[in-house]
């Protein structure tokens, strides 16, 4: 028999999310009749629930209908005029799952329209002490793992003067999403392969080490670039010469790239760290690098062949 739905909890959490949406977005808000009336509506459906007394079951599940219905509102809001987001200058930890076999950690990252001279490199490294210690609370083996870094960006002048018309002090229109992937493990293809964004490798890697360690049944690992593990673009976007062109060029973005920013090897502190690397996990997991600043036309280009290297270094190889 299916258990009873208790709807005081029910009704308990839409209000509190009913709640919260007014209270954050009023402001922005403030002079849209449906939001004003709904915004009504609720406290007066808040203030209600408050001096009834003795409520049953039945009397909690028709607050519940009632606070649904506001939800709507807000859920038809949110679809014409549209949804607001925090401005931020730096990524923020977002959404993350820390329980089971598949785990993640996403990191919201703001606009590309708005922040200028964004860096992936420099964002990865702010956020890698967040990502260290989600990975210390780890503690079962994994079959799947994400680290994502969520962007937004205005996909047409349309939407480009609606965010700069409607933007306040804390808050920005929320656009279109750019996800992109730091760290992948097994979460599209089940290949066994980590994906690892070069970038990681002007950190001291030991979070990756530890999250290796907790990772089935993996058997290689493969530095690349952004372009090799972006989830997703924006759906309406249909600029001609692609995504990164658009950021760069539309939203005056200059700095980004897919490409990562590898240090070079040569002399330099950094191999020592991929050889710790390499002696810190199985002799079974094999080690890859197809990031541009590791190929042989770059290392051509720096009299400097990182191939060479890190095979001397019995990092990569036999």
């Amino acid at each position: 028999m299916a258990k009873k739905e208790n709807f005081k909890n029910s009704y308990t959490n839409k209000i509190k999310q009913n709640l919260e949406f007014f209270t954050e977005y009023e402001y922005i808000y403030k002079k849209n009749k449906l939001f004003n009336q709904l915004s009504s509506e609720n406290q007066d459906l808040y203030h209600q629930s408050k001096t009834y007394k003795k409520l049953t079951n039945k009397d909690y599940k028709k607050l519940y209908d009632r606070a649904v219905n506001i939800s709507y509102g807000i859920g038809h809001i949110a679809d014409t005029v549209g949804l607001f987001t925090r401005k931020i200058k730096k990524p923020i930890q977002g959404s993350t799952l820390n329980k089971g076999d598949f785990q993640y950690i996403d990191f919201e990252c703001g606009d590309l329209y708005l922040r200028k001279n964004v860096i992936l490199k420099n964002d990865n490294i702010h956020c890698y002490k967040i990502f260290s210690k989600f990975v210390d609370k780890i503690d079962c083996k994994l079959n799947r793992f994400r680290w994502g870094m969520n962007y937004h960006v205005p996909t047409s002048k349309k939407e480009t003067n609606k965010l700069i018309n409607t933007q306040t002090e804390k808050h920005s229109l929320l656009c279109g999403p750019v996800f992109i992937t730091t760290i992948l493990y097994n979460f599209d293809n089940k290949d066994h392969i980590l994906y690892l964004t070069a970038d990681l490798i002007w950190t001291d890697l030991k979070a990756v080490v530890k999250l290796i360690k907790k990772l089935k049944n993996l058997k290689k690992i493969i530095f690349v670039d952004y372009g090799s593990i972006i989830i997703m673009e924006p759906r309406k976007l249909k600029h001609k010469e692609g995504l990164r062109h658009y950021i760069i060029n539309y939203c005056n973005n200059l700095k980004f790239k897919w490409r990562s920013s590898a240090p070079r090897l040569k002399n330099s502190i950094h191999l020592n760290k991929l050889k710790l690397f390499r002696k810190s996990i199985q002799n079974n997991v094999s080690i890859e690098f197809f990031n541009s600043d590791y190929d042989i036309e770059v290392g051509d280009f720096y009299k400097d062949d990182c191939q060479k290297i890190l095979m001397d270094a019995n990092v990569i190889g036999n």
